[in-house]
């Protein structure tokens, strides 16, 4: 298996809709990529840069952080452009809703 991002042996899986309920860590075992130590390292510290560990709605954290990963698979594999584009709108009408 390699990494998605860098395409270097992948040595983990990154649980890219993880979210956090209190105190509880619920991780979907079926939202991975796999990915090398060192972009998993860098994912992580882009997501706490960039405040998508922070989100207090569990909803909206998942789907900013569905499009932010499949916004950076689609600089690697152009044919998610498309789903990256339907993605930001869907997360955007999801903001809009949470916001009300």
């Amino acid at each position: 298996m390699t990494c998605a991002y860098c395409a270097r042996p992948a040595e983990e899986l990154h649980h890219f809709t993880a979210s956090l309920a209190g105190e509880e860590l619920h991780l979907d075992p079926e939202a991975t990529i796999p990915l090398c130590v060192r972009c998993h390292k860098a994912e992580h510290a882009a997501w706490r840069a960039t405040g998508l560990d922070t989100f207090s709605h569990p909803l909206l954290a998942r789907a900013c952080r569905v499009t932010w990963t499949v916004g950076r698979l689609a600089e690697v594999h152009r044919l998610l452009r498309p789903i990256h584009g339907v993605l930001v709108v869907i997360r955007d009408d999801i903001s809009e809703l949470v916001d009300r």
